[in-house]
């Protein structure tokens, strides 16, 4: 009995190691349309569907439901948190957050993008980052538009914290500040989604950032990171999925 006990606690504990989605949180938020709540409920989007192939290619039994969505604040925050175990994506890798996690990737291209009224009533035009200073803007805290301000020497009293997209163009609509900092593609996206229509508003200046990763806890071991980096590049080498991904939400 007990060398049945053995075979049966080491068969188990290799099947475990084998698969190293076991034991990982996926966590992620509302940016379409690299990851967003598709109709269904789940996680959709990209960076989402490569995720789920990620999946296959690790012998994972994981799927869309195996992934969360949360304000991007508490991702952020938790997936910093000592022993987590949990993994953010879409993260725009940065050298500010370099040393603060594991990375996997890239995915998809990043940037960060002023969105103004269209007609720009408040008269913002930004040339050069000397410019930034001279606007109030609404940002989500911690999302990387924030980061692009404070780099640019925006100062904490010219930021308008919001916890959602709707809510930064909110206060736009209504004066409070004048310009929201996000990204281009996705605000073009959540406008549509919302009803409103994304030729009322104009990007008056682009910062371009690098790409989105997948984000690790630094207590997740090495050896999982690199699985899923494989997977990743096995994924990204498949043209036929990759056309079929980005066909389905870039047509």
């Amino acid at each position: 009995m007990r060398i049945l006990v053995m075979a049966l606690f080491l068969t188990f504990g290799l099947n475990s190691w084998a698969d190293p989605t076991q034991g990982v949180n996926y966590l992620t938020e509302e940016f379409p349309p690299f990851n967003f709540k598709g109709s269904d409920g789940n996680p959709t989007g990209i960076n989402t569907d490569v995720l789920v192939e990620m999946f296959k290619k690790m012998g994972s039994k994981n799927s869309y439901r195996d992934i969360k969505i949360q304000p991007w604040v508490r991702g952020y925050r938790t997936t910093q948190e000592d022993g987590s175990m949990n993994i953010l994506f879409s993260t725009t890798r940065t050298p500010e957050r370099e040393k603060i996690f594991k990375w996997v990737g890239p995915l998809t291209d990043a940037t960060n993008d002023i969105m103004v009224l269209k007609g720009n009533p408040k008269g913002v035009k930004i040339e050069s980052d000397a410019d930034f200073g001279k606007y109030k803007y609404a940002v989500i805290r911690d999302d990387i538009g924030e980061q692009v301000l404070a780099n640019a020497g925006v100062k904490k009293s010219n930021l308008s914290h919001s916890t959602n997209f709707y809510a930064m163009v909110k206060k736009l609509q209504d004066g409070k500040v004048d310009a929201v900092s996000y990204n281009g593609t996705v605000a073009k996206w959540l406008l549509k989604k919302e009803g409103l229509s994304p030729a009322d508003f104009d990007f008056v200046y682009t910062t371009k950032l690098g790409q989105h990763y997948f984000a690790f806890n630094r207590s997740i071991d090495d050896s999982v990171v690199e699985a899923h980096q494989k997977a990743l590049e096995a994924v990204k080498s498949d043209k036929a999925i990759m056309d079929k991904i980005t066909e389905k939400y870039l047509k």
